[in-house]
């Protein structure tokens, strides 16, 4: 019987930035970064991890270093607007982490056609 996925989240979670607008994600557990731990890794056992590649916070060499030395093996995504670049952030990652299944999403603001 295939389980479903598991999807971690490193960051705030939306549900608790706006409670009456978003409701929570089946399948994704959302956790800051204080979190992410090696034992929170074991327990959750997450097939793909997603963050900012950058926050006040964090960015995603400090979390792709904490995944490897959790023993993470799945997937790890980030996602950032209109980088100019991102193959340089997947090379770097790559160079630093080889056994990290890593990659850039680059996503643009949604433009809302119907505002007045």
């Amino acid at each position: 019987m295939k389980t479903s996925l598991r999807v971690l989240a490193i960051g705030a979670a939306p549900f608790e930035q706006d409670e009456e607008t978003v409701q929570e994600v089946p399948g994704t557990h959302f956790i800051d970064f204080q979190g992410l731990t090696s034992d929170f890794l074991d327990n959750y056992q997450p097939d793909v991890v997603l963050s900012p590649l950058v926050t006040p916070g964090f960015d995603c060499v400090e979390v792709a270093q904490l995944l490897t030395a959790g023993g993470f093996n799945g997937r790890y995504r980030v996602f950032a607007e209109d980088i100019p670049r991102p193959e340089m952030v997947i090379s770097e990652i790559g160079r630093s982490y080889p056994e990290l299944d890593f990659d850039v999403l680059v996503v643009t603001p949604t433009r809302d056609d119907h505002a007045n």
